[in-house]
């Protein structure tokens, strides 16, 4: 079982990650797309769970986001899956936060679905927004 923990403050920007296997965040910031890599193994015995914290700092206006396995598995090659994703972010980078994720999903996988699970989250940070109204959506298949 995989597990992915990300911890935004609203007001600071600052991200904590800890991942058990997951596949890793992708940050949509002003300089493109980078993954933030937190080393982990997946839940279960023995020795499961995150090797570190990674800790980042966003910048206004930055995104995260969060996916489950089957949106990178779709072409079978996994590296290839990554490089799409970052590839079709920073096309769709300028969308609403609410329309990034379906916007993904649909760009990645077609009309024709997957047979996998498929799930996408996107967290734009907005320093200046009150708390509890986080500017974020989810898209899944």
């Amino acid at each position: 079982m995989d597990a992915l923990v990300v911890r935004l403050d609203p007001v600071t920007g600052t991200v904590h990650i800890a991942n058990g296997g997951h596949p890793p965040v992708l940050h949509l910031h002003d300089g493109g797309t980078s993954y933030l890599e937190a080393k982990g193994r997946p839940l279960g015995y023995p020795a499961a769970g995150s090797d570190e914290v990674r800790t980042e700092q966003l910048a206004p206006g930055d995104v995260l986001l969060l996916y489950t396995d089957g949106l990178i598995e779709s072409t079978r090659d996994i590296l290839a899956g990554l490089e799409r994703l970052a590839k079709t972010a920073r096309e769709s980078a300028t969308l609403a936060t609410a329309e990034l994720p379906g916007a993904i999903v649909r760009a990645i996988l077609g009309d024709h679905g997957h047979h996998d699970d498929t799930l996408a989250l996107a967290l734009r940070w907005t320093p200046d927004q009150p708390a509890g109204d986080a500017d974020s959506d989810a898209q899944g298949s």
